[in-house]
Order: C-alpha cells, then structure tokens, then sequence
C-alpha cells in the first residue's frame, strides 16, 4: 500500500504542498480509531505541516476513489488536491484456490 500510494501521490496532498511522498507520512483520510479502513482508499501522503493541519484544527478532508484530496476550511472554503497518477484502487488479489481432497491412497480420483 504504502508503494502504490507513493506511486499514485508523488507529493503531499495539502493545499498547494509539493513536499515528495517519500518524506511525507501516510495519513488515513477517515481516522483509524473511528473506523477508516487501512486501504488505499483511504490513505494519503502529508507532510507532517499539513497532517498538523489535518488534525489540530478544524479543516476536514474526504478522499474519492482516485486519491483526490478534498480540504474544507473552517469557513467553507473547498480545495482539492489531486494526485499525479490518478490511478485509481489496484485490484484485488485473486481468490486462492480451495486445498485438494484428501488422497485416498488409489491412483484414479474418485468420479465427479
């Protein structure tokens, strides 16, 4: 997760930041302790200026499924950060395959 997002980041997502996503700390967009998901969905870089900013004041974020950042000023203003690669959610991994029978010690499998 943390590759893909410095992939599809490239820079802080804070208003008018360009901080490299590789000196900036990922940052669930919904709060781990109040439910957001440890997903890419829900991960941005900040520097940790603009994370401050996130958490000790009274801006709010939202995220969309490509990673733009959306920052609401305490007064209502909107500004949204887009990422350099919107590249939207990887896909998931395929689902693994179900173990095999037992064997059953006989060299033909039994009949389906």
């Amino acid at each position: 997760m943390k590759r893909y997002t410095e992939i599809r980041d490239q820079t802080c997502q804070g208003i008018g930041c360009n901080r490299k996503a590789t000196h900036s700390e990922i940052d669930h967009t919904v709060p781990w302790n109040r439910g957001g998901p440890t997903a890419v969905g829900n991960l941005v870089h900040l520097c940790k200026a603009c994370h401050r900013l996130k958490h000790q004041s009274s801006f709010s974020t939202r995220q969309t499924p490509t990673g733009a950042l959306t920052w609401t000023s305490p007064g209502g203003k909107i500004y949204t950060h887009e990422p350099a690669n919107p590249i939207g959610s990887p896909t998931p991994a395929a689902p693994a395959r179900p173990p095999l029978p037992p064997s059953t010690g006989r060299a033909d499998p039994p009949p389906f």
